[in-house]
């Protein structure tokens, strides 16, 4: 949210507890979903994604009931044209390296898990 500038209006990212309250926010809808709709839902990690990608898109495919194909790990060579902060990445293959980049900046994210702290004290997972 820091490192790239966003074109566009997202109220919660100028402060760290905006972002944190923007973030639990988000939890308390996905858990609505779950409570809502247990079975139509699936979750994946940033970490399974890009680890485990193609058991994690495999997996995403079953859920949806779409045949699987190896074409499907090769996202990058799409000619498309992309208009997001990602372009760059969805030109280049599943990369690993980016997995625990945020542990480089977290002396500086103190109030961020300060707030997500408290938001989750004496809480269970959602989902």
């Amino acid at each position: 949210m820091y490192k790239t500038k966003f074109v566009g209006h997202f109220p919660f990212k100028h402060t760290q507890r905006e972002l944190a309250q923007y973030y639990t926010l988000y939890r308390d809808l996905m858990a609505y979903w779950h409570s809502v709709l247990p079975n139509d839902i699936v979750d994946c990690s940033y970490e399974d994604v890009v680890m485990s990608s193609q058991k994690t898109m495999r997996r995403v495919f079953d859920f949806c009931g779409l045949p699987w194909t190896d074409e499907s790990l090769k996202f990058y060579e799409n000619k498309r044209p992309v208009t997001t902060a990602s372009t760059l990445q969805v030109r280049q293959p599943v990369y690993q390296n980016a997995v625990g980049g945020w542990q480089r900046y977290e002396s500086f994210l103190a109030e961020l898990q300060n707030v997500l702290n408290e938001d989750t004290a004496g809480k269970s997972s959602p989902y």
